[in-house]
């Protein structure tokens, strides 16, 4: 439930550097707000998508649903990074709840203490350390204060509502199998297909790679540069993908 929010900050965050600060207090706010809004929704709608698991699985479910906050903010964290290009932080960012989260996972196996409810809260409370890291990243780079700029909130708000829609169809299609399969698989079965459609997607990090690198770029680029870097990114990123996807066929 992003609202766009990410794509906006990104935007705006780059496109007018002078103003960056208050840009980032506006998207941080409601990026709160509507976190705190998609736990209340899911604690209420999690025990009608989870008909077939125990009460104890819905349980801890709902009570997972309290990080929302701490995912959607991070996903406005990430969009920060891009626009101050900083692709080193940016790169830890998103690969050490991964690493901390197989940390943990491995710590189960070796305790004999691997089940859902354990595995969950390894995978969920691996992001909280980065998330803190996160907020003094933008601590030290941005100068905030409680003051909200209207103006600025009514910018990204109209940005956010028209990129939403591509926003909210790119979730849908990562994550609406998973929704629909979740109430008709076993947890096993279930761990087997995240597991067997995370495997399948691995190729996407080329593009994933590219556009992380080309949106920020070319943000106040004139529209004959846009069309040549991103034409340039389509082939480069095309023939990496197909270079290394041919050979898993044989």
């Amino acid at each position: 439930m992003t609202l766009g929010l990410p794509a906006a900050t990104l935007y705006y965050v780059r496109f007018d550097p002078k103003s960056s600060s208050l840009y980032t207090k506006v998207s941080l706010t409601l990026g709160l707000f509507l976190g705190l809004l998609s736990t209340l929704i899911g604690i209420i709608i999690m025990p009608l998508l989870l008909k077939s698991y125990s009460d104890e699985i819905v349980y801890f479910a709902r009570c997972f649903m309290l990080l929302s906050p701490i995912s959607l903010l991070s996903v406005i964290l990430n969009s920060l990074m891009q626009s101050k290009e900083q692709y080193e932080v940016y790169n830890w960012f998103r690969f050490l709840p991964s690493i901390v989260t197989l940390l943990g996972l491995l710590i189960l196996v070796a305790l004999k203490n691997f089940n859902p409810v354990t595995t969950s809260l390894i995978l969920a409370f691996a992001q909280i350390p980065v998330f803190i890291y996160g907020i003094f990243w933008v601590l030290r780079n941005f100068e905030l204060d409680i003051k909200i700029n209207m103006s600025k909130g009514k910018d990204l708000l109209n940005y956010a509502l028209r990129a939403y829609p591509v926003d909210l169809l790119r979730t849908l299609g990562d994550q609406l199998d998973r929704v629909v399969v979740v109430g008709l698989l076993t947890p096993t079965l279930m761990g087997y297909y995240v597991v067997a459609l995370s495997l399948s997607r691995v190729l996407n990090a080329v593009q994933t790679a590219m556009i992380t690198v080309l949106i920020p770029d070319l943000i106040q680029q004139e529209e004959r540069v846009i069309r040549r870097k991103t034409l340039r990114a389509l082939l480069m990123s095309t023939s990496i993908t197909g270079l290394v996807a041919v050979p898993l066929f044989f």
